[in-house]
């Protein structure tokens, strides 16, 4: 039986080192990665929601007075994603940089 073992990591090891991409040199930087080639970029997609519902939406989440009234915000701008909501309320974007534009 440990016999059996050993042969099945060993066929196991040589199907995943086999299968891993061989390194070489590479001759270009590849798309999407940092300067020092460690992570890719993450670039934001644009939100699809329209620029005036953004800002509809920014509105109604900073005159909310109660959390009744937030919650209420929440149900009625879900459409326009839970991210970009909680963004808007905490106001780490506005709907211009939600959208892709200078803002």
């Amino acid at each position: 039986m440990i016999f059996q073992h050993h042969t099945l990591c060993t066929m196991h090891s040589a199907f995943f080192i086999a299968s891993r991409p061989q390194a070489g040199p590479q001759t270009s930087k590849p798309e999407g990665r940092s300067s020092n080639g460690s992570a890719p970029r993450r670039v934001p997609m644009p939100a699809i929601a329209s620029l005036e519902d953004l800002k509809a939406a920014q509105k109604d989440l900073l005159e909310a007075k109660d959390l009744n009234e937030l919650k209420a915000v929440f149900k009625k701008w879900r459409r326009i994603g839970w991210k970009n909501v909680c963004k808007l309320w905490l106001e780490e974007r506005t709907p211009e940089q939600l959208k892709g534009e200078s803002g």
